[in-house]
This record gives C-alpha cells, sequence and structure tokens, in this order.
C-alpha cells in the first residue's frame, strides 16, 4: 500500500511541476506583436475601402496600343488570396482578330521585368470591345507597369 501511495505523490507531484512550466512560459514567455490585417503599404499600393490591395501606379492605368488592341479601364487588384489583373481590349481595326494566348509582363520602376501571367483573348470582332481578366495566386500587385507580348 505505501508503494502505491508513493507512486501518487509523485505523479501528483510532476503534473504541479510540468502545470508551473506551462504557466510561467505563458505568462513570461516570448512576447509576439498581435497579428493585425493591415495591408503593408508599398510604393503602388494602397488598401481599399473593402480591404483589397489596389495598384495606383498612373503609368499602369494609362490607356494604350497593345499588340493592336486598344487597351482602357486597367486595373490589378488583390483579392482575397489572388491577384486579378483586368481590363478592357477593343478592336479599332475593320477586320476580327483572332483569339491568342499572350503574356503579360509585369514591369517595375528601373524598366525590369517583375513578374509573367498568361492571358487568353478571345475573337474580338472589328470595333467590339471586350472585358477580360487573369489571375494569379502570387501577389504582383505593387507593379509600376505592364505590357503585352504574344507568346511564341
Amino acid at each position: 500500500m505505501k508503494r502505491q501511495n508513493l507512486i501518487a505523490v509523485i505523479a501528483i507531484i510532476a503534473v504541479i511541476i510540468i502545470a508551473a512550466i506551462i504557466l510561467a512560459n505563458k505568462i513570461g514567455g516570448s512576447k509576439k506583436e498581435p497579428q493585425t490585417n493591415e495591408i503593408k503599404q508599398e510604393e503602388y499600393t494602397v488598401e481599399s475601402a473593402n480591404g483589397n490591395k489596389v495598384n495606383t501606379s498612373e503609368a499602369l492605368k494609362k490607356e494604350r496600343e497593345e499588340l493592336g488592341y486598344y487597351v482602357s479601364n486597367i486595373t490589378l487588384e488583390r483579392q482575397e488570396a489572388q491577384t486579378v489583373f483586368k481590363l478592357n481590349l477593343t478592336n479599332k481595326t475593320s477586320t476580327e482578330m483572332p483569339g491568342k494566348l499572350v503574356d503579360i509582363v509585369f514591369i517595375g520602376k528601373n524598366g525590369e521585368e517583375e513578374a509573367r501571367m498568361a492571358l487568353y483573348i478571345r475573337n474580338i470582332k472589328a470595333g467590339e470591345t471586350i472585358t477580360t481578366q487573369a489571375t494569379i495566386n502570387n501577389d504582383f500587385t505593387n507593379v509600376y507597369n505592364f505590357k503585352l507580348e504574344e507568346r511564341q
């Protein structure tokens, strides 16, 4: 009987010691900064009212001719876990433009390539404007500009 009592006392002491160690770590342990969901301010992005990260570069938003298309209403935004690049393409020619796969090349302020995304542009009739978009999981919103390149 004494042996069983001794084992019970040792077990209780061990539990008390373990509980004290855990409590000490919680009270005096590492003091981490609380995590926030704030978006880090970057040179070409701001946080929108809905919490998305939006590109603000005037160079990126500037309307232009690319690969024979008139490009307008350009947005680059981080929505949840995806980067969404959206734009209008207008066929200003007198003939239908066939569908094609292109690369969106994102460019930094110093002209260096920062990233690429694929975009399929469907057939566009003469005079027609379409809205198209490409999405990717990586965050490429903080870029200065872009260009379209035909895939080889």
